[in-house]
């Protein structure tokens, strides 16, 4: 799981653009775990509109080399052993929760804002907008 450096080299992640004068973002869904237990998430292209539903998740980023992967569309991914473990609890107890205060919330739909994925941090002129 939790790995001291990045020992497996996984392929760069292909994020598509954002169009800002749309005012989009890219929220994640996660996916189901498959069997070997990694977090599976799936990254959207969606308009920031007023009924947008998702939920902003604020973690430490924790140290960089001490990382864990998951799979983002379908990609093999390091991230901070941190973002790892929030997106699992996250997957876990959020849709409980909301279901509880709204069970006929369709909680498929849940998507899920981390800057660390959501935002391309390769992409300077993303990262400052």
């Amino acid at each position: 799981m939790a790995s001291p450096n990045k020992d497996t080299e996984a392929s760069p992640l292909v994020y598509q653009p954002l169009n800002k004068d749309q005012r989009e973002i890219r929220p994640l869904e996660i996916l189901p775990n498959p069997p070997d237990g990694k977090v599976n998430c799936k990254l959207h292209i969606v308009l920031l509109t007023p009924d947008l539903y998702y939920t902003c998740i604020s973690y430490v980023w924790g140290d960089p080399n001490v990382t864990e992967e998951i799979i983002v569309d379908g990609v093999p991914r390091q991230v901070t052993v941190t973002l790892a473990t929030a997106l699992r609890h996250v997957k876990r107890h959020w849709t409980e929760i909301e279901r509880k205060s709204d069970p006929d919330l369709d909680t498929s739909k849940f998507r899920l804002w981390a800057d660390a994925l959501c935002i391309n941090q390769d992409d300077l002129t993303e990262r400052l907008h």
